[in-house]
């Protein structure tokens, strides 16, 4: 049975946290031996500890990291990688690529190390720099993307490390609400709707000037946003004062949206930079039309989405006019048929099982 060491800095349900979540689990269930270390907690402890993952958080209460806890998060994985004697040790986000490279500073091991750039590594400077400490030691690195791949290699080409480009799995989650009580909670003709967080890299400020140039052409529609994060009282406060504020809903996070999703009419992320977006893999899987900028990233996860330019309010705004008029299915289709050929989740967790079993040969 193969022990597999994998290292996050939480466990709070996000994109890289879920993909995780579901590569934790699938492996588990092929006889694997699976533990987590964490530097703090989050809300996706106990699902993994109910289904039998080892997690093991150097703060569990902790909510956020410091650099105290950084430091000694460093010296709790040097423990875990002496005391629990993995085969393989994986670093699932950049943050923590870095602290296992100072964890195994002096450490003999007969395991192998991998780290994984779930996000494009120019896109954080100065963490792609530090990740050239100790690289020697690394002897695979997974992306989720051939953008991140092709910024890997060119970085980090010297070193001659294996990359392994494996894309995210998606698996429909459990929804106990059904979609017609969604359905009753937004029941307008026209919806657009907006999965990211509130970040400032998702362009909110964008997102509301497309709204009132929509609701400008098309007064029934009405746009959601779904999610959470650090800009959402900047967010509110634009919106208070937007000639569109009655048709644009703030609706944090959401357990349902799978059912939003549904009873969606077009699926809108004009964000300014992206990795593989799950948003876009979750939409391709409701078959909705997309509208997203036009980013390298976003035309390799949704190859057959609408895309516009970052910022330009009129060309999104007419786009989006344009797909809320037409419905844009045969693209819709074509997106799904493409969700089906590359996200499979049995497909994403096969393929990293078949990675850890090539480094024993």
């Amino acid at each position: 049975m193969k022990k597999i060491l994998f290292l996050t800095t939480g466990l709070i349900k996000s994109g890289a946290e879920n993909q995780l979540f579901l590569l934790a689990t699938g492996l588990k269930e092929r006889g694997y031996s699976v533990t987590i270390a964490s530097l703090i907690g989050g809300n996706l402890v106990a699902p993994l500890r109910e289904r039998g993952i080892r997690v093991v958080c150097q703060d569990e209460l902790a909510m956020r990291m410091s650099p105290f806890r950084v430091i000694t998060y460093i010296t709790f994985i040097r423990s875990l990688m002496v005391h629990s004697s993995p085969d393989v040790v994986h670093s699932f986000l950049s943050h923590t690529n870095i602290f296992l490279k100072f964890a195994l500073v002096g450490l003999p091991r007969s395991f192998k190390i991998g780290i994984s750039f779930r996000t494009p590594p120019l896109r954080l400077p100065l963490i792609a720099a530090l990740d050239y400490i100790f690289m020697w030691n690394v002897d695979f690195v997974t992306t989720n993307s051939y953008k991140s791949a092709e910024e890997v290699k060119l970085l980090y080409g010297i070193f001659s490390i294996p990359i392994t480009v494996i894309p995210n799995g998606f698996l429909p989650s459990h929804v106990s609400r059904s979609e017609s009580d969604t359905s009753q909670e937004f029941p307008y003709k026209k919806i657009v709707t907006t999965v990211a967080q509130y970040r400032k890299e998702k362009d909110y400020m964008t997102n509301i000037k497309v709204a009132e140039y929509v609701v400008s052409k098309v007064p029934d529609a009405h746009f959601l946003y779904i999610g959470e994060g650090r800009e959402r009282a900047s967010i509110e406060s634009r919106i208070r004062v937007s000639k569109a504020r009655d048709n644009i809903h703030l609706l944090g996070r959401r357990s349902d949206v799978e059912n939003i999703l549904n009873v969606s009419n077009v699926f809108f992320l004009p964000t300014l930079g992206e990795s593989q977006s799950n948003a876009l893999i979750e939409a391709m899987h409701a078959r909705l039309p997309i509208v997203t900028t036009d980013i390298k990233a976003n035309r390799e996860t949704a190859p057959h989405a609408r895309f516009v330019p970052l910022k330009d309010v009129y060309r999104m705004g007419q786009t989006l006019v344009e797909v809320l008029s037409t419905g844009d299915g045969d693209r819709a289709k074509m997106n799904f048929t493409f969700f089906k050929k590359t996200y499979d989740c049995e497909k994403m967790i096969e393929s990293y099982r078949a990675l850890y079993e090539s480094l024993a040969k």
